[in-house]
């Protein structure tokens, strides 16, 4: 891009010459926030120029991908996209401001509705929906936020194909049960623990046996806490879950629920532990 020269001598970057009318025109003509940033960085005179309006390119950029989540793409296209990452995901991964991830997240609500899989992107954009890149991230905080706004808590189909066939057939109609599983798979105890008590859906055995299979002890000693594994049928119910845990090497939750077996009701202790060895899968 050539320079104009100034009466002083110095170079005159061409943009300060446009009205800035037809800047913020530019600013709105780039496909996506990362093409901005670049310019900014290297335009001083553009960076000035779009910095009233931080936010509008979000907005651009989530307008835009709704009318392409609208059409069919072809492979390339997705490709491109995949290669990119979403202003929303980026800020929920990566920023600490939760008043800024706030905004972001009324913008994509405006265009994406409550941002659940069924109107997020297209499956062959492989783009994890906010809740599945808020758990990946260990932010306990941005899934609380998320709940609060009212946001889907479903995950696109691939992340739930990871789950054990009882466990998606125990918990198959409940969405926010299926971001407590993909958070026990992770291992982030704590937004598991979040979910489980913010549920939409009464408990079930597939909360307890997500959390057993996928050797979550701190949420398996949650559930336990739970009325319906503290009546006459405890010991029986823990039993069961302690032969899972056994058969899939879940040691950690293994040792919870011998403790709560050994504990016993009205005091009397089971050898639980001593039982569930006897399968040989047990290390």
């Amino acid at each position: 891009m050539a320079h104009l020269t100034q009466p002083n001598g110095e170079k005159k970057p061409p943009i300060l010459d446009l009205p800035l009318e037809l800047v913020q025109k530019i600013y709105e003509g780039l496909e996506t926030p990362r093409d901005a940033i670049n310019m900014a960085c290297t335009c001083s005179a553009f960076a000035a120029a779009i910095k009233p309006r931080p936010l509008h390119l979000i907005t651009l950029n989530a307008r835009m991908h709704r009318e392409r989540a609208r059409r069919p793409v072809s492979e390339r296209e997705a490709l491109k996209l995949r290669q990119r990452s979403q202003p929303i995901l980026h800020a929920i991964q990566k920023h600490d401001d939760l008043e800024l991830i706030e905004k972001i997240l009324d913008i994509y609500q405006l265009e994406f509705s409550v941002l659940i899989d069924n109107v997020w992107y297209p499956k062959i954009y492989h783009v994890p929906t906010p809740v599945e890149a808020a758990i990946s991230a260990g932010r306990l905080e941005v899934v609380r936020l998320l709940v609060q706004k009212g946001c889907g808590l479903g995950l696109r189909k691939k992340a739930a194909l990871k789950f054990d066939p009882r466990v998606k057939s125990l918990l198959a109609v409940d969405r926010s049960s299926n971001a407590f599983m993909y958070a026990c798979l992770k291992k982030q105890q704590e937004i598991a623990i979040f979910l489980f008590q913010h549920r939409e859906t009464e408990i079930s055995g597939g909360h307890m046996y997500a959390a057993t299979y996928l050797d979550n002890p701190d949420v398996v000693r949650v559930i336990l806490q739970h009325p319906s594994y503290n009546g006459h049928n405890r010991s029986q119910l823990v039993e069961d879950c302690l032969r899972d845990a056994v058969k899939c090497n879940a040691v950690g939750s293994a040792e919870v629920l011998n403790t709560a077996g050994a504990s016993g009701v009205e005091g009397r202790r089971l050898n639980m532990l001593e039982i569930a060895m006897k399968h040989e899968n047990y290390p």
